[in-house]
């Protein structure tokens, strides 16, 4: 891909991370042997993403995993990295909710889709582990 075109797949995106098991489609996306996990990249207004990686929490640690179609996202992050390091400098192992915050300090946009909307009528609302439906007042 040469550079003018490269630059415009980011330049249209902002830095967003959404967090896989907390989405409202959760019990159905999310595989049972995945990992708690954040996944990062550059997103458009009309949902598309360029650059796409993700961050794995295991038992060894947190776990950068990314295609060679995602490093150009992770050269446009910077701070992203600069974090990254700071945190193995003071050997520190933030959560999954503590990442997060972390992220949303330096900018970055949480999209995670915690409610599902239907008719408009009822709202599934997530807490945790909880899941109910409810009633949306008028």
């Amino acid at each position: 891909m040469n550079l003018k075109v490269r630059e415009e797949k980011y330049s249209g995106g902002r830095k967003c991370f959404s967090i896989p098991y907390e989405t409202w489609y959760a019990e159905t996306a999310v595989k049972p042997f995945e990992k708690e996990s954040i996944i990062i990249g550059f997103y458009d207004e009309q949902g598309g993403a360029a650059g796409e990686f993700r961050l794995e929490w295991n038992e060894h640690g947190i776990q950068l995993k990314a295609f060679d179609d995602s490093w150009g996202a992770l050269s446009r992050m910077p701070e992203l990295m600069q974090l990254m390091d700071q945190l193995d400098i003071e050997e520190k192992e933030p959560t999954v909710k503590e990442f997060a915050e972390m992220l949303r300090l330096l900018g970055y946009k949480d999209i995670t889709k915690r409610d599902k909307r239907d008719d408009g009528s009822q709202v599934l609302k997530i807490e945790g582990n909880k899941r109910e439906t409810v009633k949306k007042r008028c």
